[in-house]
């Protein structure tokens, strides 16, 4: 009897190998947070089946059989559309999910270029934004009762890159694509005072280095089809690489792939308005260049300006050389 369990549990063991295709890559924060606002700029992989995503998550939401709620906000960017991305945010517990997809359609290819995108979180509003602009904000009392739901339980937050075989959903994977990566330039936590409503910038990782301070590689299956490996997360010329792979990590090596260059991103020049609604800079500007090719963008109700060179460093402050800070923007 007991050596007919040992090979019906080995025989299970390999079915469910069998199903995982691919290896991915997931990077996870080491903190949870409640509420701010995530603001990153990337470039996802185009082709069916595939999911480009930043998402916030409280770590033990997956747990069956207890009261453990499911708690997410996700910006996924499907490969198969060239037109829009996926906002949702996931409540109710893992048996009983309560979803809220919507789709903003946007007027570019987001796997073409890198974009900028930020999720805000607060008690009173979840809101997305793509290039600046608000797509969507889902607002206490709700229907559902997300935004309520979602109150005083911090959550992770973190990148992806995977595959499945959902054709509905994402349409129907072809393997010979591989290998894609997803491509991050940088990312700014802000948190969120709930007494005077504003955002204040915590901390920027523009990617240099790998900093394990504050991030994770995860390892583990996602809907028994993707394989999450910490091989397939790099940092390579100051991007931050996740890499889908076939099961042989095909396409992880120096010279497998050339990182793309973020060239709206490489030079700036940063307002900050202090009269900003909830604390956080949304001038209204226009693109220029200076002598020194560095992109300034200007507004006519600015308060101080910030100029930075095309490694993002800052060069000067209201007028004033200071060199070596990384930018805000």
């Amino acid at each position: 009897m007991l050596k007919l369990i040992i090979v019906v549990v080995v025989f299970m063991q390999a079915c469910l190998g069998a199903q995982v295709q691919v290896r991915g890559g997931e990077l996870v924060s080491l903190e949870q947070v409640l509420y701010g606002r995530f603001e990153f700029r990337m470039r996802t992989a185009q082709g069916d089946g595939l999911l480009s995503n930043f998402f916030t998550f409280e770590n033990d939401g997956w747990m069956r059989g207890s009261d453990n709620p499911w708690r997410e906000i996700d910006i996924e960017v499907l490969g198969r559309y060239t037109d829009r991305f996926q906002t949702n945010i996931i409540t109710g517990i893992a048996e009983d999910r309560i979803t809220s997809e919507y789709y903003p359609r946007i007027d570019v290819n987001p796997h073409d270029n890198y974009y900028t995108y930020a999720i805000e979180w607060t008690p009173d509003y979840i809101a997305f934004f793509f290039e600046g602009e608000e797509m969507r904000r889902t607002e206490y009392g709700d229907q559902l009762n997300q935004v309520a739901d979602c109150r005083d339980i911090p959550q992770s937050y973190r990148f992806n890159i995977w595959a499945n075989n959902y054709v509905d959903w994402v349409g129907q994977f072809n393997p010979d694509v591989l290998p894609v990566y997803q491509f991050i330039s940088w990312m700014r936590y802000y948190s969120y005072s709930t007494e005077s409503g504003e955002f204040t910038l915590t901390w920027e990782d523009n990617f240099e280095t790998f900093d394990s301070q504050r991030w994770r590689r995860a390892d583990h299956v996602i809907e028994d089809y993707t394989q999450f490996l910490p091989a397939n997360i790099i940092v390579r010329d100051g991007k931050l690489i996740l890499a889908l792979t076939d099961m042989d990590g095909t396409g992880l090596d120096e010279g497998d792939f050339t990182v793309p260059e973020d060239h709206d991103d490489a030079a700036s020049v940063i307002f900050q308005n202090q009269n900003r609604a909830k604390g956080i800079t949304r001038p209204a500007y226009e693109l220029g260049y200076s002598e020194n090719n560095m992109v300034i963008r200007q507004s006519s109700n600015l308060n101080s300006a910030n100029i930075f060179d095309l490694r993002g460093r800052l060069q000067q402050l209201n007028g004033d050389n200071q060199r070596g800070s990384n930018f805000l923007r």
